[in-house]
């Protein structure tokens, strides 16, 4: 009896000692997987970091700051923030037209204001219609000038509001201010008349640096072949234009379509022509209006001087023209 009850209590502490065996077993079992499966960490992502919905990111992962991440990108596929490098365009075959002497009347400027490009109008001081014409041109989305008179060789009058050769810095600076106030909407200024004063190295540097304190670009008429505008606006490093051609110094129709076939041609070599025409020609509006369409058909774009000089960097236009 004493055998059997000995027997007994050996198998049960075979039983006890085989199942605390296999509970240590399952235990080492758990950890030794739990062991072989990471816990994946957040990603750290720096302030202003965009990361879109349903973006996959592996593990210990540095976010760089204002990186995107793109959507479905996964595991180590971050993008990075985007360089874009603008490249200028340079100038193929552009036209600008500027229309002088505005500000006598409104009836000969008013067939200009229907040309359905950009153009250009410059507008004399103190005049009757200075101011109309100003608002008149502005309503038409159109870019304005002040027409500066400067005193001519002879005995021209280059009329009031005039630039003349006694004059000293003060009063050229005291000039052109009144004549600016008269229009707060020009963009720039070119020379009415001026066959004198634009040989005079000291009135051009003058009148460039109120320019460019001002804001405005200068346009050089080349009333006279001699004008040292340019070799002036070169010492200062200001950049300036120069008018291509006259459009009507003949002001019939055969005569004008001819100046404009060569401010074509050099815009063709050069890149662009600045062409000038005047507001009391009879045929040039018209003509003006009827050859838009076919040079734009011919790969010629129009734009006015301002946006031109915006377009265009110093180091792809010569200073001058």
């Amino acid at each position: 009896m004493q055998r059997k009850r000995s027997s007994a209590g050996i198998s049960i502490y075979a039983a006890v000692l085989l199942l605390f065996s296999m509970l240590i077993l399952v235990r080492i079992s758990t950890n030794s997987q739990a062991a072989a499966t990471p816990q994946l960490e957040q990603p750290i992502v720096s302030p202003n970091t965009t990361v879109s919905p349903n973006t996959t990111v592996s593990p210990n992962t540095t976010v760089s700051p204002n990186t995107t991440v793109s959507p479905n990108t996964a595991d180590t596929h971050i993008k990075q923030p985007s360089q874009t490098i603008q490249t200028r365009k340079k100038p193929k075959k552009v036209l600008i037209i500027v229309i002088d002497d505005v500000g006598y009347n409104l009836f000969q400027l008013e067939p200009f204001l229907k040309f359905p490009g950009p153009i250009s109008f410059a507008i004399l001081p103190s005049l009757d219609y200075t101011q109309k014409a100003e608002a008149l041109i502005h309503a038409a989305g159109k870019e304005i000038l002040l027409h500066q008179p400067m005193e001519a060789i002879g005995t021209l009058d280059a009329g009031p509001g005039a630039i003349l050769m006694a004059m000293d810095d003060d009063t050229i600076e005291r000039v052109l201010k009144d004549n600016l106030a008269q229009l707060p909407l020009a963009r720039g200024i070119n020379n009415h008349m001026g066959s004198l004063v634009t040989q005079d190295e000291r009135i051009m540097a003058k009148v460039l640096d109120e320019c460019r304190k001002a804001g405005l670009y200068y346009l050089d008429s080349v009333t006279i072949g001699n004008s040292i505008a340019r070799k002036v606006s070169r010492s200062m490093q200001f950049r300036i234009m120069e008018r291509t051609v006259f459009l009507d110094n003949n002001p019939d129709k055969p005569s004008i379509q001819k100046q404009i076939r060569e401010a074509t041609q050099i815009a063709e070599k050069r890149g662009y022509a600045v062409m000038i025409g005047h507001v009391w020609s009879n045929e040039l509006a018209q003509t003006l209006i009827e050859l838009y369409p076919h040079l734009i058909e011919s790969g010629f774009d129009f734009s006015t001087i301002s946006d031109f000089l915006m377009d265009f960097d110093d180091d792809e236009l010569d200073f001058g023209d």
